[in-house]
């Protein structure tokens, strides 16, 4: 039906299922997390390790500014609230001691997939991956 086209941006994702997950992979699609407001309405853990271990580049986004912060900053710290929280729990139903590595997703640059959308629907946006804003400026 050629319904999944390469670079739609798939919003929330909380639910997909595995094979759902294959598509957006296999269409070159992307996913963009909200994951304080995912968190906040129940919609689930944001699925930024599943999308990582898929190849699937991460964006990040606040979906609804009245009722939860729209900064950028926020939603890093709560994709890396919610991961660490995601597999604590994983740790505790396996009867482990709920400690596990740190996610990278945010340290590593993992989650550039915004700024690299925007570049693509905007070319010469003067938003990049891994450049600061002042940086940005000095440049231009």
């Amino acid at each position: 039906m050629d319904l999944l086209y390469p670079n739609t941006t798939y919003i929330h994702s909380s639910h997909l299922t595995d094979d759902e997950w294959l598509m957006v992979r296999d269409s070159g699609g992307n996913v963009s997390l909200a994951p304080q407001i995912e968190m906040q309405m129940g919609h689930g853990w944001a699925p930024a390790q599943t999308a990582e271990r898929l190849g699937i580049p991460v964006g990040l986004s606040s979906d609804v500014a009245t009722t939860a912060s729209a900064d950028q900053f926020t939603q890093m710290h709560a994709i890396f609230a919610s991961e660490r929280g995601r597999r604590h729990q994983a740790s505790w139903d396996e009867e482990l001691d709920g400690n596990s590595p740190t996610p990278d997703l945010i340290t590593a640059g993992r989650c550039s997939a915004g700024p690299r959308s925007m570049e693509r629907r905007w070319p010469g946006s003067p938003i990049e991956p891994g450049r600061s804003r002042r940086a940005r400026r000095r440049t231009s």
